[in-house]
């Protein structure tokens, strides 16, 4: 899949969580029956009250009479903050106007404005204006109709025509009523709403609180939406049509709203049972997208790995006093939540700490103690007898570690912030625009890779929102100067041209970041001295510790000194290490002396196996550091000492490795193969003289001298029927190179077959065949299919016989794991071959089920695309790479 198709997701996701918030503060609302005075218009804030005579200058035009003041509750029980409001009353429409203290406003509605009749059949309408808010249902004594006008008289107009729409004048005649009857009426109304609510079912009665259901909850939420997406479009053409400089000053009113909005936040509590849940839903919905992104079998070992260090964030938070704590999973990670706006410096970056350390003590102490070894031994080299504890103590160290990366927003990158940026806005937008740039430079690296690539984008928008904060920052410092900083010097220095265009849930964020970075006390030098020294002792320590392991793999060793003491066969072994040391590590003069009073050693004289461990010390070394300059002066003394020794069976391995050492189709090979082949001759060894005749058929098939080829084939073919099957690449391989490299690829199938009989007659294993990947090579996939249903049967009839037979100290997760292996050459060829004759969306499903059951190292384009040469091998390694780069593209 591509990476558009994954950032999508995560951004899906994310703004599903984005939803899920915003539904908990509409479901865990506790209403309550309001309450509510007659109050004197004085007592009404006096900067409030600035802004409602604004208004009132437009109601008294329409013909409206002040009538009186009213101060109630919120029915959100979390707020304790009172609702204010003015009431008109207009003596020849006989119709009340209302305006009120609004949770949402901007320069479009910068308060809640509403028109009522009351009828003499005791119902009520009402007309509001681009209302957002906790609408309670509508009871059969109530019509409500909200318009979307530009200003009060077409508000009016739109009031009187709903009236008059409502049936007959003696059913529904208007009447006046006292302040008493109003305040009542308002009172009544809110409770009749409320009772429905209980009665239909759409709210319950918990804890002597009412809670509304989760539909209706659902239903309010998008309501809510919806009607800030149409103000928000009104506001727009507001500003477009009367600029920005006639815009009122709203800022009492956004203070008043803000204020109210974060007593609601500050109040607002989930229930065990409820976090539980959502921690759940965020498990699995974190689970389901790395399942698909990348295997299902690591996701247990991951979230293990996330939710320890999210507990380690959590128990620091406990400790020091955060409360409202939380875990949450999400697409890119993991979140420990927590609310402290007094923690110091040095708790805060406790708090980052406490996350990536003890992981990393946790990997350190599996492997120094021996639980990740299943031999009871300490060490890295032994994590591989337990894939699950591997992976694991892998994880541990990667996660953590990259968490400790001095980039936004990892906890690296957090503590730099708060030791170097705190207070420092123009830094800190340096820091983001930084961290932006590495994540995207990763994921351009990394093939753009999704998780990156993702987090770019993030860091990319803080970046961006920053910018904002610190031009806010700027308009702030300008009007007020030093004064402290509050919400109502924010909502002032947002009254500016570019602001108008946001609606007052953009203008909060900024506002409540703004505020939240001010309410945190200032981080003291002592603290940030001692809490930098802490990252970078966390992390430099695991790279010092390894560069000195590193380093110790390569800290010269007095060889001299350890060979004085040794005697016998202890000595022959020290000095093939040391020969063997020195020459990789450039000595090759002394490394050789080693090597040499090795061979030469009589008590007691070297085994076979440890002279074939000298020569091709030697061998390999010489080819490392010369390639194609091989020359046989720097070999010939050793082959002169084998030949003195009259080793045959060392000499002809000797001649064999040299042939394989040259590039195919040089002279010294195919001398060296036809060296091997006299060697083996004389030894008289059937399987020595076989892989002989292979060499140089394929030496020869390298030289275009197909004659010679055909004839060590046929020779090779008269050395069959040894009962080790190790034989059968090597044939197999010279076969098909033989005909690969004359340009007749297909013509190999007949022999491949006959090979491939013998050895299915002699019961010996094998997981690959040669004649498949010529059908191939040479496009013919109907053979392709055909060989590949054989050889599927072939695999499952042999590992059934192994399954029948397997030692019983091997479990079966561990021997899943073998199986995977025997079959994974069969599942590359199919994947091939599906992506050569199936539909692309067919052919990614099979490279991904292929990618996701064998994840090595060795299955990538780059490996196959070192191999790619005119070869049979060359030409199927380049195929497969081809594959590898096409696939990695699309996804």
């Amino acid at each position: 899949m591509s990476t558009v198709f994954w950032v999508a997701v995560i951004a899906a996701l994310l703004l599903f969580y984005n939803w899920i918030n915003a539904l908990l503060l509409v479901y865990g609302a506790p209403l309550r029956y309001p309450r509510g005075r007659i109050i004197d218009r004085s007592d009404i804030p006096s900067d409030l009250l600035e802004l409602f005579d604004d208004r009132t200058m437009a109601l008294l035009q329409l013909g409206f009479r002040f009538s009186h003041a009213l101060e109630a509750n919120d029915v959100d029980a979390r707020s304790g903050t009172p609702l204010y409001e003015l009431v008109f009353y207009h003596p020849e429409r006989l119709c009340i106007a209302e305006v009120a203290t609004s949770e949402l406003p901007d320069f479009l509605t910068p308060v809640n404005s509403v028109f009522r009749s009351v009828f003499t059949s005791g119902k009520t309408l009402i007309t509001s204006n681009f209302h957002v808010g906790l609408d309670l249902p509508v009871t059969p004594d109530r019509f409500v109709v909200d318009t979307a006008a530009a200003d009060y008289p077409a508000q009016f107009e739109a009031h009187l025509a709903a009236r008059d729409a409502l049936g007959e004048p003696t059913s529904f005649r208007p009447v006046l009523m006292s302040a008493e009857q109003h305040l009542a009426r308002v009172l009544t109304d809110h409770r009749e709403a409320l009772n429905q609510l209980l009665e239909t079912g759409a709210a319950s009665v918990k804890k002597g609180v009412i809670r509304l259901s989760l539909g209706k909850s659902v239903q309010l939420l998008r309501d809510m939406v919806k009607a800030i997406k149409r103000r928000k479009k009104a506001q727009g053409r507001l500003v477009k049509r009367q600029g920005t400089d006639d815009l009122p000053d709203i800022s009492a009113m956004e203070q008043y709203a803000y204020d109210k909005n974060a007593e609601v936040l500050a109040n607002h509590r989930l229930g065990t049972m409820l976090k539980f849940f959502l921690f759940l839903a965020s498990v699995a919905a974190f689970g389901l997208f790395f399942g698909l992104f990348t295997s299902f079998w690591i996701v247990p070992v991951l979230f293990a790995v996330l939710l320890f260090h999210e507990l380690g964030h959590l128990l620091a938070m406990k400790v020091f006093g955060y409360k409202d704590l939380q875990v949450l999973f999400l697409p890119i990670g993991a979140a420990a939540l927590g609310k402290n706006h007094q923690a110091s410096g040095l708790q805060r970056s406790l708090v980052y700490l406490a996350g990536p350390v003890p992981g990393m003590l946790l990997a350190w102490l599996l492997v120094s103690t021996g639980i990740a070894s299943a031999t009871g031994e300490s060490g890295i080299a032994d994590l591989a007898a337990s894939p699950w504890v591997f992976e694991l103590v892998v994880m541990l160290l990667l996660i953590n570690y990259i968490n400790l990366l001095p980039v936004m927003p990892l906890d690296g990158g957090q503590i730099v912030n708060l030791v170097l940026f705190e207070r420092s806005p123009r830094a800190h937008l340096v820091f983001l625009v930084v961290s932006t740039v590495v994540f995207g430079a990763g994921a351009w690296y990394l093939d753009s890779d999704p998780l990156l690539f993702f987090l770019a984008i993030a860091t990319g928008f803080m970046a961006f929102a920053q910018y904002n904060q610190l031009t806010l920052a700027r308009r702030i410092q300008d009007q007020k100067g030093s004064e402290p900083l509050t919400s109502r010097s924010i909502f002032q220095a947002m009254h500016h041209a570019d602001y108008a265009r946001m609606n007052f849930s953009e203008r909060t964020a900024l506002a409540k970041t703004a505020l939240t970075e001010y309410a945190m006390p200032p981080v003291k030098l002592p603290h940030k001295l001692i809490g930098g020294a802490m990252y970078l002792a966390v992390l430099l320590l695991p790279l010092g510790m390894a560069y000195q392991a590193y380093q110790s793999l390569f800290d010269p060793v007095d060889w001299e000194a350890e060979l004085a003491t040794a005697t016998g066969a202890e000595r022959n072994d020290l000095l093939i290490r040391a020969g063997q040391s020195l020459l990789y590590t450039g000595e090759e003069a002394q490394g050789r002396q080693y090597l040499d009073e090795a061979l030469a050693a009589q008590t007691p004289p070297l085994t076979l196996e440890q002279r074939r461990e000298v020569f091709g010390s030697l061998i390999v070394r010489v080819a490392d550091e010369r390639g194609d300059d091989l020359v046989s002066e720097d070999l010939e003394p050793w082959l002169s000492r084998l030949r003195a020794d009259g080793n045959s069976q060392e000499l002809t391995n000797t001649y064999l490795t040299l042939a394989a050492v040259y590039s195919a189709g040089r002279e010294e090979a195919m001398r060296y193969a036809r060296s091997a082949l006299t060697s083996a001759e004389n030894l008289g060894d059937r399987g020595s003289m076989l892989f002989a005749h292979l060499a140089v058929a394929q030496h020869a098939a390298y030289q275009s001298d197909f004659a010679t080829a055909d004839l060590a084939l046929d020779e090779a073919w008269e050395m069959r029927g040894l009962e080790d099957g190790a034989y059968l690449y090597a044939f197999s391989g010279a076969i098909a190179d033989r005909y690969t490299l004359s340009g007749t690829t297909l013509d190999a199938l007949p022999q491949l077959d006959r090979l491939r009989e013998e050895m299915l007659l002699a019961d010996m294993w094998f997981d690959e065949d040669y004649g498949l990947w010529i059908c191939l090579l040479g496009e013919d996939f109907d053979c392709a299919s055909q060989r590949l249903d054989t050889l599927n049967e072939d695999l499952e009839k042999s590992w059934d016989a192994a399954w029948s037979e397997r030692p019983t100290e091997i479990d079966d997760s561990e021997w899943d794991l073998i199986r995977n292996d025997h079959f994974k050459r069969l599942d590359l060829a199919r994947a091939v071959y599906q992506a050569l004759t199936l539909s692309e969306q067919e052919a990614a499903k099979a490279w991904a089920v292929f990618t996701e059951t064998h994840v090595t190292d060795w299955y990538n384009g780059e490996y196959f695309e070192e191999q790619a040469g005119p070869s049979f091998e060359g030409q199927k390694a380049e195929l497969i790479a081809r594959q590898f780069r096409r696939f990695e593209k699309q996804n």
